[in-house]
């Protein structure tokens, strides 16, 4: 079955055709009811599809010349319109003929199930269009005048409402609003762009572009250029005010054409002076900030949880001997040493919105194969729906610090070894000496009491000695607490 899609808009003759063929219908399109004619009588056709609203010939005037012709009054024809939706309309259509009255807009499958189903209805059910008298001219001329003066009316309401929406839009703008012709002359400027370049629109008009747009702005022949040969030019250039200052503009110019056929352009700019100074003063920011990020001694490094490198500073890439090229922008991991490892993910896995931040202790490898130490205080910045989006961390070098820590446990550790040597030491002379003065006791001779005499000196001298010891348990416990070296003794 092969269908004629008559419709002045090239979209929607698209979309009918790409519809219609979908369901395997053969399809011939035309612009309007002149070439539809033609091609109904020059083509074998089993259906029209119309719109009715369409320039030299519309769709009534379309199905009216159909049923008046003996070879086309009986193909189905068929209304598809946006335009006369009102019940008068669909009535006055089926009144010519159309055997369905379908209103845009529609969903491509509801669409086609009413095509189908109009189309299957008259096969089942022919009417026999030679029965149904055509309306007479003059009754035809009344109600297509009526219907059509109604949609005038309908129309020019419309378009009185939209100029008037314009018209408080061009007014009221913010925005300078010029219409503007390619040779630099313009017709007309609304009050925001009187205010903005300090003029009034008979000023604008007489002086023309030159009067309100910097000539020596090199960026200007090029926005020229570009916008006679693509229609369009969005961008920034320089504006003059009255009093001779300059100032930046934001810029949409497109060129159109008017009714009468003739290519215009309409311009709307944008006052930035004072967006341009934030983002001056932003960069300005920017720029001191960086300055004395890179000047820490700290490496400084911003990333994604991937690893992504979003920022380093000199000293990270001194320390890791890298460029910049290598790193920012790129998955950069820290190498870490393996026994930190963990550690390290723990506690980069830990840190949660609540509590963002955290520190840690871990040895890494450097190019030269050497191990280091670093402090690092973490910091993890999320997302709107929670997850970490981004991780700051700055480290510093404890290399030496931790170095001179296990140089001073060390010590500690020799220490603790000479107390417990001196305990033994303790015991080994007491211990003898003990029974010594047990046996003296016992034995009354003038001899025994010098020998007696000098075993108190001696346990004089070991008393001392206990009381070293004493203080050196003090000693042994400080270690134990503190260091977690060797066992406190209690007894000798």
């Amino acid at each position: 079955m092969q269908i004629l899609v008559a419709d002045d808009h090239g979209p929607n003759r698209l979309m009918l055709e790409a519809l219609l063929k979908g369901a395997g219908y053969g399809v011939i399109t035309a612009e309007n009811g002149i070439v539809a004619l033609e091609k109904l009588r020059s083509s074998r056709v089993d259906g029209i599809v119309s719109d009715i609203l369409m320039p030299k010939m519309d769709g009534f005037r379309l199905i009216r010349q159909c049923k008046k012709d003996p070879l086309l009054q009986q193909i189905p024809f068929i209304f598809y319109t946006a335009t006369y939706t009102d019940q008068k309309d669909e009535e006055f259509g089926l009144s010519l003929g159309a055997i369905r009255y379908i209103i845009k807009p529609m969903k491509p499958a509801e669409l086609l199930k009413q095509i189908n189903e109009a189309f299957l209805e008259h096969e089942r059910s022919p009417r026999d269009f030679t029965k149904y008298p055509v309306p007479d001219e003059e009754s035809f001329n009344r109600e297509y005048s009526f219907r059509v003066g109604k949609k005038l009316e309908k129309k020019e309401r419309e378009l009185q409402e939209s100029e008037e929406k314009y018209r408080l839009l061009y007014e009221n703008s913010m925005d300078a609003i010029l219409l503007t012709s390619e040779d630099g002359s313009i017709q007309a400027a609304n009050p925001a762009a009187c205010a903005m370049f300090q003029r009034t629109e008979e000023e604008i008009i007489r002086n023309g572009r030159e009067g309100i747009v910097d000539i020596t702005d090199s960026r200007l022949p090029g926005a020229l250029e570009e916008r006679s040969r693509t229609g369009v030019f969005e961008g920034e250039l320089t504006f003059l005010r009255k009093d001779g200052s300059r100032f930046p503009g934001e810029i949409s110019s497109r060129i159109f054409i008017d009714r009468n056929g003739k290519r215009r352009s309409s311009m709307i700019i944008r006052d930035v002076t004072d967006r341009k100074k934030a983002e001056d003063a932003l960069l300005e920011s920017e720029r001191r900030f960086r300055e004395v990020v890179q000047d820490q001694t700290e490496l400084i490094v911003r990333f994604r949880p991937d690893g992504t490198v979003l920022f380093v500073n000199d000293a990270f890439l001194s320390n890791f001997s890298k460029k910049p090229e290598e790193v920012t922008g790129n998955v950069f991991h820290l190498p870490v040493h393996e026994e930190d490892r963990e550690k390290y993910h723990t506690i980069m896995e830990g840190l949660t919105r609540n509590d963002p931040f955290g520190t840690l202790e871990f040895r890494i490898y450097l190019a030269d194969g050497s191990i280091q130490w670093l402090h690092w205080n973490l910091r993890a910045f999320f997302d709107n729906d929670g997850r970490v989006d981004q991780f700051q961390a700055v480290g510093s070098d404890i290399t030496e610090r931790r170095e001179n820590e296990r140089i001073i446990r060390e010590s500690y550790v020799q220490i603790e070894q000479n107390l417990q040597q001196f305990a033994i030491l303790n015991d080994h002379i007491r211990n003898p000496l003990t029974v010594i003065m047990m046996l003296v006791e016992m034995d009354e001779a003038p001899s025994c009491t010098k020998i007696l005499e000098q075993v108190h000196e001696i346990d004089r001298i070991i008393s001392q000695l206990d009381r070293g010891f004493l203080e050196s348990e003090k000693i042994r416990g400080f270690l134990k607490k503190h260091y977690g070296i060797g066992e406190i003794s209690s007894n000798r």
